[in-house]
C-alpha cells in the first residue's frame, strides 16, 4: 500500500519492518544505482548461501548434542530406577560389596534424595548465565572463551567472520558507504566482540586510520588484515571482502564437517564408557556371588 502513495520500493520494505535494515539500505543503493534487478539477485543468492551455512552449523551442534542427551537419559534412567531395585536385592545378602558398587550405589541415593535441589540449581544457574550474557563487557570475554573452545569454539568464530563479510561484501559492491556497511555489520552480528571490533573500527576510520591497520590491533586473523591491505593498496576493498566471505564459508563447512565426524563416535565412547561403568558396578557382586557358590 505505501508503494500506491509513491514511497520508494526501500522505503516500503522500512516501513513494513519485516525485513533487516541490512536488505533495506542494499535496497536503497540498489535503487540510487539503477541495478536493482541484478541486487535482488545477489541478495537472494547471498542469503541462500548464509541460509546453508547456519543449516550446517546447526546441524554440526544438534547430533553430538542428540547423542550427548540421549547417554545422559539412559544413564539417569539406570541411575534412578534400576540401581535402587539392584541395591534393595543386594541389601539382603550378608557380604560386602565391591567399591565401585558400593560408589554407584552411593551415588544414586545421593542423586535420588537431591534431585530437587539440583533441579534448581539448573534452572538458577541457567537464568544466571542468561543475565550474565546480557552484559555486554562480560559477553565479549564469554565470546572470546568460547571461540578457544577446541574445535567447537574455532566454528563458532569463522561463522561470525562469515557473516560479518556476506554484509559487508554484499553492502560496499551496492555503493553503501564502507562507514555505512561497518555499522550494518555490526548492527547485524549476533557476537557482541565481532560488533564492538567493527564500531571501533569505524571510529579509526573516522580519525584517518586504515582499517587493516585498526584490525591488527585487534588481532584479527592473518588472512584477513593481509587481504585488507592488498584491497586497500588496490583500491578494490570489494573483491577483498568478497574473497574473505568465500573463505570464511568455505572454512565454514570444513569444519563443520571435520565436527561431525569427530564428535559423534567420540561422545559415543564417553556415553558408552559411563554407561558400562554402570553395568560391571551392577554385575560385579553377582560375580562374587558365584565364585562364593
Amino acid at each position: 500500500s505505501t508503494l500506491l502513495t509513491g514511497a520508494s520500493f526501500s522505503q516500503s520494505l522500512s516501513q513494513s519492518r519485516i525485513f533487516p535494515t541490512t536488505i533495506v539500505q542494499l535496497v536503497a543503493a540498489g535503487e540510487a544505482s539503477g541495478e536493482l534487478a541484478d541486487l535482488l539477485t545477489q541478495i537472494h543468492q547471498q542469503h541462500t548461501r548464509q541460509a546453508n551455512l547456519k543449516r550446517r552449523f546447526k546441524r554440526s551442534l544438534f547430533m553430538p548434542l542428540v547423542t550427548l542427551l540421549s547417554g545422559w537419559a539412559v544413564s539417569m534412567l539406570i541411575v534412578y530406577w534400576v540401581v535402587p531395585q539392584v541395591a534393595n536385592l543386594y541389601a539382603v545378602g550378608a557380604y560386602e560389596l565391591p567399591v565401585l558398587t558400593q560408589w554407584l550405589l552411593n551415588f544414586s541415593h545421593t542423586a535420588k534424595a537431591s534431585m530437587g535441589s539440583l533441579l534448581v540449581t539448573f534452572i538458577l544457574a541457567y537464568m544466571g548465565l542468561k543475565w550474565v550474557w546480557s552484559i555486554p563487557n562480560i559477553r565479549v570475554k564469554l565470546e572470546w572463551a568460547l571461540w578457544h573452545v577446541p574445535g567447537l569454539g574455532r566454528l563458532m568464530y569463522l561463522h561470525s567472520q562469515a557473516d560479518a563479510f556476506l554484509v559487508l561484501s554484499l553492502t560496499f559492491k551496492a555503493g553503501v558507504p564502507l562507514l555505512d556497511c561497518l555499522m550494518l555489520a555490526a548492527n547485524g552480528s549476533s557476537w557482541e566482540h565481532v560488533s564492538r571490533d567493527l564500531k571501533n573500527a569505524i571510529m579509526g576510520l573516522q580519525q584517518g586510520q586504515k582499517l587493516s591497520q585498526i584490525l591488527t590491533k585487534m588481532a584479527w586473523q592473518p588472512q584477513a588484515l593481509q587481504l585488507i591491505r592488498i584491497g586497500e593498496a588496490a583500491g578494490d576493498l570489494v573483491l577483498s571482502f568478497s574473497q574473505l566471505q568465500s573463505y570464511y564459508e568455505a572454512q565454514v563447512i570444513s569444519q563443520s564437517e571435520w565436527l561431525e565426524q569427530l564428535l559423534e563416535p567420540v561422545l559415543l565412547i564417553l556415553v558408552a564408557l559411563f554407561v558400562g561403568f554402570i553395568l560391571v558396578a551392577l554385575y560385579l557382586p553377582l560375580f562374587q556371588m558365584g565364585q562364593m557358590m
